[in-house]
């Protein structure tokens, strides 16, 4: 229960910095969004909003990074397609106001050594894998 907790408080402060920023997010929204009791922020993170920023988007950059690795098709024009229809969700939501919760702290925060370890780790250096499921 406690892990679940903890989950839904940094889901919901990745949420938070997609739509506002580190400026923008609040204990207060975090709170709401996850149903979280207003100690458990200290009690899950000790280290209070800085903690909070920094494991979120680090969560959301292992995510990205995961989604990225599993790109795969037979021909590069398969990767392609598989990386466009991926992409699609996430441009349609930045057109809504949405952004990303690593870029969010990328800009001048304390925490911007976690939005650069995040963005270092999302190059694909051994190429994209292959799979023999046609891509549609």
């Amino acid at each position: 229960m406690a892990g679940e907790t903890r989950a839904r408080m940094l889901a919901a402060a990745t949420e938070a910095l997609r739509r506002g920023g580190v400026a923008g997010m609040s204990f207060t929204e975090v709170l709401g969004v996850s149903g979280a009791a207003r100690g458990a922020i200290y009690h899950h993170l000790p280290g209070g909003k800085a903690q909070l920023v920094a494991e979120a988007a680090g969560r959301h950059g292992v995510e990205v990074r995961e989604q990225l690795a599993g790109l795969s098709g037979e021909s590069p024009l398969a990767v392609v397609l598989t990386f466009l229809a991926a992409v699609r969700p996430v441009v349609a939501a930045s057109a809504a106001g949405s952004g990303c919760a690593v870029a969010a702290v990328a800009l001048g925060t304390p925490t911007s050594e976690v939005a650069a370890t995040a963005f270092d780790s999302w190059r694909m250096t051994d190429g994209p894998k292959r799979s023999s499921s046609p891509i549609a």
